[in-house]
């Protein structure tokens, strides 16, 4: 933390072994993710992040997929225990899935696009118990 900004970084690397329908092969996946977020007053804050996922190659035809997300966000705290909230976030995706099938979009906690790009937008609020 920086005064008001605080910056983030993540990385995990994420490894399926012994598929059986994929010849006993392996697929990973190397995750990275860089965020940044500034608090304007106690009350309203705004933050960005930048996400790499990048699935390695199962085999010569299988895998190698690439996924780029990038998204930000605006909060503002009614109370200590209530907020509300507008994110947006869009991904696009590059190269085959670990099945060997074109790689499709797909942002955490909605179905997967029917293509290599997907945005979502939320409007929220929230009430931690």
């Amino acid at each position: 933390m920086l005064g008001n900004v605080v910056m983030g970084a993540t990385y995990s690397n994420i490894r399926y072994s012994n598929i059986a329908a994929l010849a006993e092969s392996s697929a990973d996946f190397n995750d990275a993710e860089f965020s940044v977020q500034y608090r304007f007053t106690p009350e309203w804050s705004v933050g960005a992040a930048y996400n790499f996922l990048k699935g390695n190659a199962v085999t010569q035809t299988i895998g190698g997929a690439k996924y780029n997300q990038i998204s930000a966000g605006l909060n503002h705290a009614l109370s200590k225990r209530t907020d509300v909230y507008v994110s947006a976030a869009w991904q696009t995706v590059s190269g085959d899935d670990s099945t060997g099938h074109a790689a499709v979009a797909n942002i955490a906690d909605l179905s997967p696009s029917s293509n290599r790009h997907q945005a979502v937008a939320r409007l929220g609020i929230r009430h931690k118990f």
